[in-house]
């Protein structure tokens, strides 16, 4: 009788283990998610507030605040403001902001920006990584009929 005690006792015990296994998984599994959402809504939230600060300000100042030194392998910082300038006199106003699509993780996010300008539809793509907790722009690209011509 001990011995048959003894062998229900382990397999419970290896049933205890593997569930609490199985929850600490789930826990961990879940965590990670609602970190990358987080993470996928932070850089979602400064690819909008770019875009919008771009085309609605007087200034490219927000952009120049949030940019990474790789956005300026592209374009030279002080040539940034003159290609903004370039930017509103070919498109127009900006009139809405459509869709946004993208990928965010820990560290970088991509995210594509379909709006609507006075000359029409145009894809914004923009590049962000994480910079001591903050999202920077490494790549902001306007791509529209407007401009190819």
């Amino acid at each position: 009788m001990p011995f048959k005690l003894a062998k229900i006792s382990a397999t419970l015990g290896r049933r205890l283990i593997l569930g609490g296994l199985l929850v600490l998984g789930i826990t961990l599994l879940a965590y990670s998610n609602i970190e990358r959402g987080k993470n996928y809504s932070q850089a979602q939230e400064r690819a909008l507030f770019l875009t919008e600060a771009v085309f609605n300000q007087a200034s490219t100042s927000p952009l120049m605040l949030y940019a990474s030194s790789e956005l300026f392998t592209s374009r030279r910082e002080l040539d940034w403001s003159g290609y903004i300038l370039f930017l509103r006199q070919q498109l127009g106003r900006l009139r809405t902001i459509e869709s946004t699509t993208g990928s965010a993780n820990e560290n970088s996010a991509r995210f594509s920006v379909f709006v609507e300008f006075d000359t029409g539809n145009a894809e914004i793509r923009i590049r962000l990584s994480r910079h001591q907790g903050d999202w920077l722009a490494d790549e902001f690209t306007v791509i529209a009929d407007a401009l190819s011509g």
